[in-house]
C-alpha cells in the first residue's frame, strides 16, 4: 500500500473530530422558525450515517479485521453501502440530484448531491486504509452542513466546494499519479496476487460494488480448465508485445504496465501479470477515480466492477461544472505538472495500458433530467481547455510514439442463457489466425490503394451515402493508405483503417441503433462536410435539442465540431456471424463491433500524437496516412491539431449495400456489393455472413 498520504497526529485529530460531528449530526432535530430546517437535517442524517459507515470500514481497513471477516460479512457491509443510490432508495435520496433540487433548490440541491456524491468517492480509500482524502471529504461535508443550520445562500456554498476542489486539486492529482504509475503503490495488486481466489470473499476487498454479474463470472473462471485461462492470458499478453514490434519500438525500455480489468477476471489477470512479469515488468492496478475533480463519465479505467446505478453515474457526470471557472483550471494545469513531474522517471519506462473488458450488459439509456448541470458555452470552452492541456501535459511525459496498449473483451452472464457457449467462442474469435487475415486483408489494401475515394451506401433503410476522399500517395511501390491490423493493440484481429483526408469526405452517416461507450443511441445520423461534423441528430428523447445535447456532450465532448479521424473496413465476419447466432449484436464492445462492418471515428487520428513516427504494414511498405489537415498543424496551431477523444461508430454488414473504390480515372472497383465482399481472395470473409 502507498505510503504517500502520511498521516500525523493533526491529521488524526482532525478525522477524529470530524467522526464526532456526524455522530452529532444524526442526534440532532429541526431548529424551530429556521427555513428548510427539515430538509437540512434530513440532508446531513442521510448523509453522515454514510459517512460513519464509511469511518467503521477504514477503521476495519486499518486494523486488518476487514479483512478477517467472513465471505457473509463483507457482502452484507457491500450492501449497505451501496443500497442508498439504488431503486427506489435513489429516487428519494439527497444523491439524486432530483430529489436534492426537489428539496433545497436548483443551486444549494445541486451542491448538496455533489458533496454527498463526494463522500461516496471515498470508498476505494477506506477498503485500501487511506484516512487522509476522506479526512477531507468528510470536512467538507460538515462545512457544508454547517453553512445550511447558518443559512448561508448558494454562493456562500459554491464557494465552500470550490476551495474543497481547489485546495486539494494537487494532492489528489500527485496521489493519482503514484496509483497509476508507481508499481509500489500496490493495494489491488496484493488482492490478486496474494488473496485466495477459490471464492468470491476477495471479490469483497475491492471496495467496488459486487454484483451477481462479478460472483458469476468468477465462479465461471475458476471451472474452466487451466489450458484455457493460460491461452487468454498469453493472447493478452503476446499481443501487447506484438503492438510494440508492429511499432518498432523498443519494449525493453520499458518497465512498467498498466493494466486495466472487470472484477470477476482475477485468474486470467494473476496470469497474465505473472507473464509480464518473467519479462522482467512491474504491473500497476488501481481503482476508478470518481472524484468530482478527475471523475469521467464513460469507459472506467482501472479495476472496476459493475456500476451500482448507472443513472446515478449520468447525474453526477457533471459535478465538476458546479466549481469549474478560469482560476480553477490554472491551478490544475499548475499541480498537474507537478504531478509528472514527480513520477517523471515512472513515467520515462511505462509501457501503456492492458485493457481486458467485458460486454452482454444490459444496454442504458439515461433520463435527462433538469436539475443535472450542463454546459453552457462559457463551461464548454473550459472543458475543452482542460482536455487540452491534459493532453499536452501527458504528451510531453508520455509521448505518444513511445507507449503501446492492448485491448481484449469477454462476455458476462448477463448476455443470457446461452454465456458460456457465448464465451467458448470469443475466446475463438480472439484467437483466429493472424496469417490467415493477413493475407485476405492485404487482398483489400491492394483496391483500396488504387482509388482516390471510397463511397460507402447503406442497405434498405439505412440511408448511409458517404465519400471519404483518401491520402495521396507519392510512391504506391512503398506507400500505403491502409494499415493492416491483425491482432496486436486491438483484439480480435479483423480490419484494414486508414485517416481519411478531410477535404472531400461528404456525406451522410446513417445507424438505426448504434452503443458507444455504453450509451444508446437511436436512428443516429451524423453528416460530414469536408470530413467535420456539420449536422448530427439521434431519437433517443422527446425533443431535438435534449437528443443534440446527449450527442453533444457524449461524442462530441462539448465541441462544436469534430474532423473523422478513421475510416475502417471490418473483417471479421467470424465476430459477425456469433453476434447474430446469438442475437447479440448490439451488446458487443466496439472492440469486437468495429470489425463487423466499416467504421468511422470521429475525433483524433489513429495515429494522434504519433504522425512522425513511421509505421510499416507486413509487406514492408509504409502506411503514409497517419495525419489529416487538423493534425497537420501540430507544430504550428497544437491547440487546433488535436480532440483528444476517438469514438467508433460501425454500420454493420446487415445495413450496408457497398463500399466501391473510386479511381482517378473514373472508373469504379468494388470492395463489397450487395453486403458481400467482392475482392478475389476475400471469399472465407462470405462464408461467415452467408453462415
Amino acid at each position: 500500500m502507498t505510503e504517500y498520504w502520511v498521516e500525523n497526529d493533526a491529521l488524526r485529530e482532525r478525522y477524529e473530530l470530524m467522526r464526532e460531528r456526524l455522530q452529532a449530526v444524526l442526534a440532532e432535530t429541526a431548529p424551530e422558525n429556521m427555513p428548510r430546517a427539515q430538509d437540512i437535517v434530513e440532508f446531513g442524517r442521510e448523509t453522515a450515517a454514510f459517512g460513519l459507515l464509511l469511518c467503521e470500514t477504514l477503521e476495519e481497513s486499518l486494523s486488518k479485521e476487514l479483512q478477517k471477516r467472513s465471505l457473509q460479512e463483507l457482502s452484507e457491509r457491500n450492501r449497505l453501502l451501496y443500497e442508498g443510490i439504488q431503486g427506489l432508495a435513489y429516487e428519494t435520496s439527497f444523491t439524486n440530484p432530483e430529489y436534492a433540487v426537489r428539496r433545497f433548490g436548483k443551486t444549494i440541491g445541486r451542491v448538496c448531491a455533489a458533496v454527498a456524491a463526494e463522500l461516496r468517492a471515498m470508498l476505494p480509500h477506506a477498503y485500501a486504509g487511506q484516512r487522509v482524502p476522506i479526512t477531507y471529504a468528510l470536512e467538507l461535508f460538515v462545512e457544508i452542513y454547517n453553512l445550511l443550520l447558518d443559512g448561508a445562500d448558494a454562493q456562500a456554498l459554491r464557494r465552500a466546494l470550490f476551495y474543497y476542489v481547489h485546495d486539494y486539486c494537487g494532492e489528489y492529482l500527485e496521489m493519482r499519479m503514484v496509483e497509476t504509475r508507481c508499481p509500489e503503490a500496490g493495494f489491488y495488486y496484493d488482492i490478486v496476487m496474494n488473496e485466495s481466489l477459490a471464492d468470491n470473499r476477495y471479490l469483497y476487498l475491492f471496495g467496488e460494488y459486487i454484483s451477481s454479474t462479478e460472483l458469476k463470472t468468477a465462479e465461471f473462471l475458476r471451472g474452466l480448465p487451466q489450458q484455457t485461462i493460460a491461452q487468454m492470458a498469453d493472447t493478452f499478453v503476446d499481443g501487447y508485445v506484438r503492438g510494440f514490434q508492429t511499432m518498432r519500438m523498443d519494449f525493453s525500455k520499458k518497465k512498467i504496465v498498466e493494466l486495466r480489468t472487470a472484477l470477476g477476471f482475477e485468474r486470467v489477470t494473476k496470469e497474465a501479470i505473472r507473464r509480464f512479469e518473467d519479462m522482467g515488468k512491474q504491473v500497476v492496478l488501481f481503482a476508478q477515480s470518481r472524484k468530482i475533480l478527475m471523475r469521467r463519465y464513460g469507459r472506467p479505467g482501472g479495476v472496476y466492477g459493475t456500476a451500482a446505478n448507472k443513472q446515478y453515474d449520468y447525474d453526477h457526470r457533471n459535478d465538476l461544472f458546479l466549481v469549474l471557472n478560469k482560476r480553477l483550471l490554472e491551478v490544475y494545469e499548475r499541480m498537474l505538472k507537478k504531478s509528472y513531474e514527480r513520477c517523471a522517471e515512472q513515467c520515462r519506462v511505462y509501457a501503456g495500458p492492458a485493457v481486458q473488458e467485458t460486454f452482454g450488459q444490459p444496454g442504458f439509456e439515461p433520463k435527462t433530467k433538469d436539475a443535472v448541470i450542463t454546459a453552457d458555452e462559457r463551461l464548454r470552452k473550459l472543458l475543452v481547455k482542460k482536455a487540452e492541456l491534459s493532453g499536452r501535459i501527458a504528451e510531453k511525459y508520455l509521448p505518444s510514439d513511445e507507449i503501446s496498449f492492448t485491448i481484449i473483451a469477454y462476455p458476462v452472464p448477463d448476455i443470457g442463457e446461452n454465456f458460456a457457449e457465448i464465451f467458448h467462442e470469443t475466446v475463438f474469435v480472439n484467437t483466429l489466425d493472424n496469417e490467415t487475415y493477413r493475407q485476405i486483408q492485404q487482398k483489400l489494401i491492394d483496391v483500396l490503394d488504387r482509388g482516390t475515394a471510397v463511397h460507402i451506401r447503406g442497405a434498405g433503410e439505412n440511408e448511409t451515402d458517404l465519400t471519404i476522399a483518401l491520402y495521396e500517395k507519392k510512391d504506391p511501390e512503398k506507400e500505403t493508405a491502409f494499415e493492416n491490423c491483425t491482432a496486436d493493440v486491438n483484439i480480435p484481429l479483423g480490419e484494414v483503417f486508414t485517416s481519411p483526408k478531410l477535404k472531400g469526405t461528404n456525406g451522410l452517416l446513417h445507424v438505426r441503433q448504434a452503443y458507444l461507450d455504453g450509451n444508446c443511441y437511436r436512428d443516429l445520423r451524423v453528416r460530414f462536410c469536408d470530413g467535420m461534423i456539420s449536422d448530427y441528430s439521434c431519437n433517443n428523447f422527446a425533443t431535438e435539442e435534449e437528443n443534440r445535447q446527449y450527442f453533444r456532450e457524449n461524442v462530441m465532448k462539448n465541441r462544436e465540431t469534430l474532423p473523422m479521424g478513421e475510416f475502417a473496413i471490418g473483417t471479421n465476419t467470424t465476430a459477425y456471424q456469433m453476434a447474430k447466432k446469438f442475437g447479440i449484436w448490439q451488446v458487443l464492445p466496439i472492440l469486437i463491433a468495429e470489425k463487423t462492418g466499416p467504421h468511422f471515428a470521429v475525433g483524433d487520428t489513429c495515429y494522434s500524437h504519433a504522425e512522425d513516427h513511421k509505421v510499416y504494414n507486413p509487406d514492408g511498405k509504409e502506411i503514409v496516412a497517419r495525419e489529416n489537415e487538423c493534425s497537420r498543424l501540430r507544430n504550428t496551431e497544437p491547440e487546433k491539431a488535436y480532440f483528444h477523444c476517438h469514438t467508433d461508430i460501425t454500420l454493420p454488414y446487415d445495413e450496408l449495400e457497398s463500399i466501391t473504390v473510386l479511381c482517378a480515372n473514373g472508373s469504379e472497383l468494388p470492395v463489397i456489393a450487395g453486403g458481400k465482399f467482392a475482392v478475389p481472395g476475400t471469399e472465407l470473409l462470405n462464408e461467415h455472413i452467408k453462415n
